[in-house]
């Protein structure tokens, strides 16, 4: 982790250590009562359909916290659907966008 003032960037030398190195700090921030300012957080929107799945069951975790939830993540939904080739449309990103401003 490298930390700037007023900055921090989490970065991971393995895909699989992403989720684990966040968690990690995120506890940390949590334990010495640290806040994030939400407007400069980046989080970037799918690539491949493996990403898009991972934020759908992320999405189905949070669901009882979400307003129509399906409604808003029905563009996922379409876009990881078996026998179709991944494609992150405008509507996904649009109802990604949307849902990150609801969270």
């Amino acid at each position: 982790m490298e930390i700037y003032v007023g900055d921090m960037l989490i970065k991971s030398r393995e895909a699989e250590d992403r989720e684990a190195n966040l968690r990690e700090s995120f506890d940390n921030l949590q334990k010495y009562k640290l806040q994030l300012n939400l407007d400069k957080c980046v989080f970037r929107s799918p690539r491949t359909q493996k990403e898009a799945q991972r934020l759908t069951a992320r999405i189905t975790a949070l669901t009882r916290f979400i307003s129509r939830a399906g409604d808003r993540s029905l563009p996922f939904f379409k876009a990881i659907k078996k026998g179709k080739e991944f494609e992150w449309t405008p509507e996904c990103e649009e109802s990604f966008q949307e849902l990150k401003a609801y969270l």
